[in-house]
Protein backbone atom coordinates (compact mmCIF):
# COMPACT_ATOMS: atom_id res chain seq x y z
CA UNK A 1 0.00 0.00 0.00
CA UNK A 2 1.41 3.39 -0.98
CA UNK A 3 1.09 6.07 1.69
CA UNK A 4 2.30 9.32 0.16
CA UNK A 5 4.56 11.46 2.34
CA UNK A 6 3.59 15.11 1.91
CA UNK A 7 6.50 16.49 3.96
CA UNK A 8 7.58 18.81 1.15
CA UNK A 9 4.11 19.58 -0.18
CA UNK A 10 3.11 23.25 -0.17
CA UNK A 11 -0.23 22.35 1.39
CA UNK A 12 1.37 21.53 4.75
CA UNK A 13 0.62 24.33 7.23
CA UNK A 14 2.72 22.96 10.04
CA UNK A 15 3.08 20.12 12.51
CA UNK A 16 1.23 19.18 15.65
CA UNK A 17 3.43 17.72 18.36
CA UNK A 18 1.56 14.76 19.78
CA UNK A 19 2.37 12.36 22.57
CA UNK A 20 1.94 8.62 22.88
CA UNK A 21 -0.81 7.92 25.46
CA UNK A 22 1.26 5.13 27.02
CA UNK A 23 4.87 6.31 27.28
CA UNK A 24 4.48 10.00 26.40
CA UNK A 25 7.02 9.93 23.54
CA UNK A 26 6.61 13.00 21.32
CA UNK A 27 6.05 12.87 17.56
CA UNK A 28 5.26 15.44 14.90
CA UNK A 29 2.11 15.02 12.81
CA UNK A 30 1.30 16.96 9.63
CA UNK A 31 -1.42 19.61 9.56
CA UNK A 32 -2.77 20.08 6.04
CA UNK A 33 -4.48 23.28 5.07
CA UNK A 34 -5.66 22.12 1.67
CA UNK A 35 -5.26 19.05 -0.51
CA UNK A 36 -6.29 19.20 -4.17
CA UNK A 37 -8.15 15.95 -4.83
CA UNK A 38 -9.00 16.73 -8.45
CA UNK A 39 -8.81 13.52 -10.45
CA UNK A 40 -8.62 11.31 -7.40
CA UNK A 41 -9.40 7.61 -7.56
CA UNK A 42 -12.16 6.54 -5.17
CA UNK A 43 -13.08 2.94 -4.42
CA UNK A 44 -16.35 1.69 -3.06
CA UNK A 45 -14.81 0.87 0.34
CA UNK A 46 -13.94 4.54 0.86
CA UNK A 47 -10.25 4.34 0.01
CA UNK A 48 -9.01 7.26 -2.11
CA UNK A 49 -5.78 7.91 -3.96
CA UNK A 50 -4.37 10.54 -6.31
CA UNK A 51 -1.05 12.17 -7.08
CA UNK A 52 -0.69 14.08 -3.82
CA UNK A 53 -3.08 12.46 -1.39
CA UNK A 54 -3.68 8.88 -0.36
CA UNK A 55 -5.77 7.51 2.49
CA UNK A 56 -3.30 7.01 5.31
CA UNK A 57 -3.81 4.39 7.98
CA UNK A 58 -5.36 6.16 10.96
CA UNK A 59 -3.72 3.87 13.52
CA UNK A 60 -0.06 4.25 14.40
CA UNK A 61 2.29 2.29 16.63
CA UNK A 62 4.69 3.91 19.08
CA UNK A 63 8.21 2.64 19.68
CA UNK A 64 6.97 1.31 23.02
CA UNK A 65 4.52 -0.96 21.16
CA UNK A 66 1.34 0.94 22.03
CA UNK A 67 -1.28 1.59 19.35
CA UNK A 68 -2.99 4.97 19.17
CA UNK A 69 -5.00 7.09 16.77
CA UNK A 70 -3.00 9.86 15.14
CA UNK A 71 -6.00 12.16 14.97
CA UNK A 72 -6.87 11.56 18.63
CA UNK A 73 -3.36 11.78 20.09
CA UNK A 74 -2.87 14.40 22.80
CA UNK A 75 -1.47 17.59 21.25
CA UNK A 76 1.29 19.22 23.31
CA UNK A 77 2.41 21.87 20.84
CA UNK A 78 2.38 23.22 17.31
CA UNK A 79 5.20 24.17 14.93
CA UNK A 80 4.09 26.34 11.96
CA UNK A 81 5.67 26.08 8.56
CA UNK A 82 7.56 29.19 7.40
CA UNK A 83 7.02 30.13 3.77
CA UNK A 84 9.78 31.87 1.77
CA UNK A 85 10.09 35.64 1.99
CA UNK A 86 11.79 37.60 -0.85
CA UNK A 87 15.16 38.98 0.22
CA UNK A 88 17.28 41.80 -1.14
CA UNK A 89 16.32 45.35 -2.05
CA UNK A 90 16.45 44.93 -5.83
CA UNK A 91 13.17 45.75 -7.62
CA UNK A 92 11.28 42.81 -9.04
CA UNK A 93 9.41 43.72 -12.23
CA UNK A 94 7.00 41.64 -14.27
CA UNK A 95 5.43 42.11 -17.69
CA UNK A 96 2.08 43.49 -16.35
CA UNK A 97 4.07 46.29 -14.65
CA UNK A 98 5.57 47.48 -17.93
CA UNK A 99 2.12 47.60 -19.52
CA UNK A 100 0.89 50.15 -16.97
CA UNK A 101 0.75 53.84 -17.70
CA UNK A 102 3.58 55.92 -16.25
CA UNK A 103 1.18 57.40 -13.70
CA UNK A 104 0.05 53.94 -12.61
CA UNK A 105 3.68 52.82 -12.40
CA UNK A 106 4.56 55.78 -10.22
CA UNK A 107 1.71 55.01 -7.82
CA UNK A 108 2.63 51.33 -7.82
CA UNK A 109 6.27 52.08 -6.97
CA UNK A 110 5.41 54.74 -4.41
CA UNK A 111 3.21 52.29 -2.54
CA UNK A 112 6.17 49.92 -2.37
CA UNK A 113 8.77 52.52 -1.52
CA UNK A 114 10.89 52.24 -4.67
CA UNK A 115 11.93 54.60 -7.44
CA UNK A 116 10.13 54.47 -10.79
CA UNK A 117 12.50 53.97 -13.77
CA UNK A 118 12.47 56.77 -16.32
CA UNK A 119 11.48 56.47 -19.95
CA UNK A 120 8.43 55.23 -21.85
CA UNK A 121 7.14 51.79 -21.05
CA UNK A 122 7.67 50.37 -24.52
CA UNK A 123 11.39 51.21 -24.46
CA UNK A 124 11.77 49.65 -21.06
CA UNK A 125 9.85 46.61 -22.20
CA UNK A 126 12.07 46.01 -25.22
CA UNK A 127 15.27 47.28 -23.55
CA UNK A 128 15.78 50.16 -26.00
CA UNK A 129 17.49 52.09 -23.26
CA UNK A 130 18.96 51.05 -19.93
CA UNK A 131 16.07 52.39 -17.88
CA UNK A 132 16.12 49.34 -15.68
CA UNK A 133 19.42 47.87 -14.69
CA UNK A 134 19.55 44.26 -15.82
CA UNK A 135 20.06 41.72 -13.11
CA UNK A 136 20.17 38.00 -13.67
CA UNK A 137 16.95 36.32 -12.49
CA UNK A 138 17.15 34.66 -9.15
CA UNK A 139 15.57 31.33 -8.42
CA UNK A 140 12.98 31.40 -5.65
CA UNK A 141 14.17 29.70 -2.55
CA UNK A 142 12.36 26.54 -1.51
CA UNK A 143 10.03 26.80 1.48
CA UNK A 144 11.97 26.96 4.71
CA UNK A 145 10.91 25.04 7.76
CA UNK A 146 11.54 25.91 11.34
CA UNK A 147 14.30 23.77 12.73
CA UNK A 148 12.28 23.11 15.85
CA UNK A 149 10.11 20.53 14.09
CA UNK A 150 13.17 18.36 13.47
CA UNK A 151 13.53 17.78 17.19
CA UNK A 152 10.70 15.24 17.05
CA UNK A 153 10.47 12.20 14.74
CA UNK A 154 7.59 11.99 12.31
CA UNK A 155 4.60 10.09 13.67
CA UNK A 156 5.08 6.49 12.47
CA UNK A 157 2.60 4.84 10.15
CA UNK A 158 2.16 1.17 9.48
CA UNK A 159 2.40 -0.33 6.03
CA UNK A 160 0.17 -3.16 4.82
CA UNK A 161 2.30 -5.92 6.31
CA UNK A 162 2.45 -4.18 9.70
CA UNK A 163 -1.30 -3.52 9.71
CA UNK A 164 -2.12 -7.14 8.97
CA UNK A 165 0.43 -8.44 11.48
CA UNK A 166 -0.90 -6.15 14.22
CA UNK A 167 -4.46 -7.12 13.42
CA UNK A 168 -3.62 -10.82 13.73
CA UNK A 169 -1.70 -10.18 16.97
CA UNK A 170 -4.28 -7.99 18.75
CA UNK A 171 -7.21 -9.87 20.27
CA UNK A 172 -8.47 -7.39 22.86
CA UNK A 173 -9.15 -3.68 22.43
CA UNK A 174 -9.69 -1.36 25.38
CA UNK A 175 -10.90 1.44 23.09
CA UNK A 176 -13.75 0.68 20.62
CA UNK A 177 -12.75 3.67 18.48
CA UNK A 178 -9.23 2.28 18.12
CA UNK A 179 -10.66 -1.12 17.21
CA UNK A 180 -12.89 0.42 14.56
CA UNK A 181 -9.95 2.28 13.00
CA UNK A 182 -7.67 -0.76 12.94
CA UNK A 183 -10.38 -2.97 11.45
CA UNK A 184 -11.03 -0.37 8.75
CA UNK A 185 -7.29 -0.14 7.99
CA UNK A 186 -7.18 -3.94 7.78
CA UNK A 187 -10.19 -3.93 5.43
CA UNK A 188 -8.47 -1.43 3.11
CA UNK A 189 -5.20 -3.32 3.31
CA UNK A 190 -6.76 -6.67 2.37
CA UNK A 191 -8.65 -5.01 -0.49
CA UNK A 192 -5.37 -3.91 -2.03
CA UNK A 193 -5.16 -7.11 -4.07
CA UNK A 194 -8.57 -6.21 -5.53
CA UNK A 195 -7.56 -2.67 -6.60
CA UNK A 196 -4.55 -3.15 -8.90
CA UNK A 197 -5.53 -4.85 -11.06
CA UNK A 198 -9.24 -4.78 -10.34
CA UNK A 199 -9.98 -8.41 -9.62
CA UNK A 200 -12.99 -10.22 -8.24
CA UNK A 201 -11.59 -12.22 -5.32
CA UNK A 202 -13.99 -13.72 -2.75
CA UNK A 203 -13.55 -12.70 0.90
CA UNK A 204 -11.79 -15.26 3.04
CA UNK A 205 -13.03 -16.27 6.50
CA UNK A 206 -10.88 -13.74 8.39
CA UNK A 207 -12.01 -10.89 6.15
CA UNK A 208 -15.66 -11.82 6.65
CA UNK A 209 -15.25 -11.99 10.43
CA UNK A 210 -13.57 -8.59 10.40
CA UNK A 211 -16.36 -6.98 8.37
CA UNK A 212 -19.08 -8.45 10.58
CA UNK A 213 -17.39 -7.07 13.68
CA UNK A 214 -16.85 -3.72 11.94
CA UNK A 215 -20.57 -3.63 11.18
CA UNK A 216 -21.33 -4.00 14.88
CA UNK A 217 -18.94 -1.20 15.79
CA UNK A 218 -20.30 1.15 13.12
CA UNK A 219 -23.90 0.52 14.17
CA UNK A 220 -22.96 1.36 17.76
CA UNK A 221 -21.20 4.55 16.62
CA UNK A 222 -24.25 5.46 14.54
CA UNK A 223 -26.48 5.15 17.61
CA UNK A 224 -24.02 7.18 19.70
CA UNK A 225 -22.81 9.88 17.33
CA UNK A 226 -19.89 11.83 18.75
CA UNK A 227 -19.38 15.54 18.02
CA UNK A 228 -17.43 16.22 14.87
CA UNK A 229 -13.77 16.71 15.81
CA UNK A 230 -13.24 19.26 13.03
CA UNK A 231 -16.64 20.91 13.55
CA UNK A 232 -17.36 20.55 9.82
CA UNK A 233 -20.09 17.95 9.33
CA UNK A 234 -23.57 18.18 10.74
CA UNK A 235 -25.10 15.18 12.49
CA UNK A 236 -27.05 14.24 9.35
CA UNK A 237 -23.88 14.29 7.25
CA UNK A 238 -22.02 12.10 9.70
CA UNK A 239 -24.95 9.68 9.79
CA UNK A 240 -24.92 9.51 5.97
CA UNK A 241 -21.24 8.56 6.02
CA UNK A 242 -21.99 5.77 8.49
CA UNK A 243 -24.88 4.45 6.39
CA UNK A 244 -22.75 4.55 3.24
CA UNK A 245 -19.96 2.55 4.88
CA UNK A 246 -22.39 0.13 6.53
CA UNK A 247 -24.14 -0.46 3.20
CA UNK A 248 -20.85 -1.12 1.42
CA UNK A 249 -19.78 -3.67 4.04
CA UNK A 250 -23.13 -5.40 3.72
CA UNK A 251 -22.79 -5.44 -0.07
CA UNK A 252 -19.29 -6.95 0.06
CA UNK A 253 -20.63 -9.59 2.48
CA UNK A 254 -23.40 -10.44 0.01
CA UNK A 255 -26.20 -8.98 2.18
CA UNK A 256 -27.71 -7.14 -0.75
CA UNK A 257 -31.18 -6.42 0.64
CA UNK A 258 -29.72 -5.01 3.86
CA UNK A 259 -27.27 -2.96 1.79
CA UNK A 260 -30.09 -1.44 -0.28
CA UNK A 261 -31.90 -0.43 2.90
CA UNK A 262 -28.73 1.24 4.21
CA UNK A 263 -27.97 3.11 0.97
CA UNK A 264 -31.55 4.42 0.93
CA UNK A 265 -30.80 6.30 4.18
CA UNK A 266 -27.81 8.18 2.75
CA UNK A 267 -28.39 11.92 2.44
CA UNK A 268 -28.14 14.11 -0.64
CA UNK A 269 -24.51 15.12 0.00
CA UNK A 270 -23.38 11.53 -0.68
CA UNK A 271 -26.14 10.53 -3.04
CA UNK A 272 -23.78 10.24 -6.03
CA UNK A 273 -21.78 7.50 -4.34
CA UNK A 274 -24.81 5.78 -2.87
CA UNK A 275 -26.56 5.60 -6.26
CA UNK A 276 -23.67 3.69 -7.83
CA UNK A 277 -23.48 1.26 -4.91
CA UNK A 278 -27.26 0.78 -4.97
CA UNK A 279 -27.02 -0.30 -8.60
CA UNK A 280 -24.32 -2.84 -7.71
CA UNK A 281 -26.42 -4.21 -4.84
CA UNK A 282 -29.45 -4.44 -7.13
CA UNK A 283 -27.36 -6.44 -9.62
CA UNK A 284 -26.18 -8.71 -6.76
CA UNK A 285 -22.54 -7.73 -7.32
CA UNK A 286 -20.27 -7.89 -4.26
CA UNK A 287 -16.86 -7.10 -5.74
CA UNK A 288 -14.83 -3.99 -4.91
CA UNK A 289 -15.17 -1.35 -7.64
CA UNK A 290 -13.75 2.02 -8.56
CA UNK A 291 -16.41 4.71 -8.36
CA UNK A 292 -17.07 7.13 -11.18
CA UNK A 293 -17.25 10.49 -9.42
CA UNK A 294 -17.03 14.03 -10.83
CA UNK A 295 -14.02 16.16 -9.96
CA UNK A 296 -14.20 17.75 -6.53
CA UNK A 297 -17.04 15.56 -5.39
CA UNK A 298 -18.16 15.62 -1.79
CA UNK A 299 -15.35 15.92 0.71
Amino acid sequence: MRFTDLTDCVYVHGWKIVGCPECGKKYRNHVYGYVDVTGMLTWSDGYICDGLYTSWPSVTKCECGALFLKAKAHCVGYVPRVMPVPTGDEPQYEIPYFLMTEEAQAKYDEARGRKTPAGPWWKRLFRREPAVEYRPPTRPRPPERKKEERHWPQVPYMDRAEIEAEFARTTCFADPELETALRRDYWWSRNWKRRWPETQIPLDAMEQDNLRRLLELLRYDLDHLRPDDDDVDEAEQRASKFWLEIGEIQRELGLFDEALASFARVGDELRGRAAQLEWLATERQAQLVKLNLPARDEK
